[in-house]
């Protein structure tokens, strides 16, 4: 017979549910096979090491992206390249200008860069000619971009990315 703490709490007395039975069994061969390999500590230390036997497996698990990550990448690479194109696509005598607004203040960008999965820090101009920068989600981001005639002596300036 099982002794009563092992026994159901539900009001089963002397008698286990099917689960607990197996539950107990396993206790007891889990203990069993302790004591016995206790006993045999000394016939296994003599056997050579085991992990000249085993190796590790050859399978390595895929690298999973999160999906912020995935997004982030997304737009840095859909913003490169729409802008890379329209650059590409110039006369010698154009430029290509891409604002950023909010409100009332304008900014022309000059670099644009991913600080980490989720942040955008756009990098330019304002209106009045003072360095400014936008530190914003990467989904708050809406640009402008036009195309202006220069003069051809003047040097044209082509927007910067980088990611962290």
């Amino acid at each position: 017979m099982f002794p009563q703490s092992l026994s159901s709490r539900r009001g089963g007395g002397p008698f286990l549910k099917k689960r607990e039975k197996w539950r107990t069994r396993l206790c007891y061969a889990w203990l069993e096979l302790g004591g016995a390999m206790s006993e045999k500590v000394g016939l296994l230390s003599n056997l050579p090491a085991l992990s000249k036997y085993l190796r590790e497996p050859e399978f390595k698990m895929p690298v999973i992206t999160p999906i912020s990550v995935q997004h982030a990448e997304s737009f840095q690479k859909g913003i490169r390249e729409v802008i890379e194109k329209l650059q590409a696509g110039l006369k010698p005598d154009e430029q290509l200008q891409v604002f950023y607004t909010n409100g009332v203040e304008v900014i022309r960008v000059g670099h644009i860069y991913m600080s980490s999965t989720n942040v955008a820090v756009v990098s330019g101009i304002d209106s009045e000619g003072n360095p400014a920068q936008v530190i914003s989600h990467f989904h708050a981001l809406q640009f402008v971009s036009k195309i202006v005639k220069v003069d051809q002596k003047i040097e044209k300036t082509k927007i910067g990315f980088s990611v962290d």
